[in-house]
């Protein structure tokens, strides 16, 4: 969550998008199939213009077998991935 913050927030009030991504990469360390966590690290890549990343994290997303437990959110998580990868620049 604290990179979800980073993410949101303004530069001004403190937001970075570079941190955002250290803290994704480093939750996915310890939970490497969180599939939220995949989807905002896709955001936070595209949101730096590495598309290339953005894009291998939100097909990723895509592909992922809910968790269980988890499914309604990580296929609501699914759906908004696909969409985003319509809106990537190629």
């Amino acid at each position: 969550m604290k990179g979800r913050i980073y993410q949101d927030l303004p530069g001004i009030f403190g937001g970075s998008t570079s941190k955002a991504i250290s803290l994704y990469r480093k939750s996915l360390e310890s939970d490497p199939d969180c599939i939220t966590t995949h989807l905002w690290l896709g955001e936070a890549y595209a949101d730096a213009r590495k598309y290339d990343l953005a894009r291998k994290e939100l097909e990723w997303v895509v592909a992922a077998k809910p968790r269980p437990g988890h499914e309604k959110e990580d296929g609501d998580d699914q759906k908004e991935a696909a969409e985003k990868l319509k809106s990537l620049k190629k």
